[in-house]
């Protein structure tokens, strides 16, 4: 596991690169970071949001965990998160998805997305094509940040 200054200093460099380039997501931002279980995913999108909460004035931080309906919802999760948040934060409005009860197996309470300069999605399936054009940059091509090869999508 790399140190807390890698991971700074990791997470530093992906949101200088997405700041870098145009805002995608209406006034804003977006990157996701994917990867297989246990690669990092949750620590880096952590450190994304602790750092870029120093630079802009709002940052959004959502785990792809809350997002899955249970064990089967990898496949439809990424049309629920583009027609729930992404579809509305284009067009500046605030955008929702409901949370999955693991333990329930079932959907709870719905969380509310307000436009931000910056959304970080962490999780698999972050990643998804169907998200690839509002990613900062609009590419998924930076599959091995620095140090220890987390994917960023």
């Amino acid at each position: 596991m790399p140190t807390s200054p890698d991971i700074a200093r990791d997470a530093a460099v992906v949101l200088d690169h997405a700041l870098g380039c145009a805002p995608t997501l209406g006034a804003g931002r977006l990157i996701c970071v994917d990867g297989p279980a246990g690669s990092g995913k949750t620590t880096l999108g952590e450190a994304i949001a602790r750092v870029a909460r120093r630079r802009v004035t709002s940052v959004r931080l959502l785990h792809m965990d809350d997002m899955y309906e249970g064990w089967a919802g990898l496949g439809d999760v990424a049309t629920r998160i583009r027609g729930g948040i992404i579809d509305p934060l284009l067009d500046g409005r605030t955008g929702s998805y409901r949370r999955w009860d693991w333990f329930a197996h079932r959907w709870a309470e719905e969380h509310h997305v307000d436009p931000v300069p910056l959304l970080v999605i962490e999780g698999v399936g972050s990643g998804s094509l169907q998200l690839s054009p509002m990613r900062s940059p609009p590419w998924s091509g930076w599959r091995h940040p620095p140090t220890y090869g987390w994917p960023v999508a």
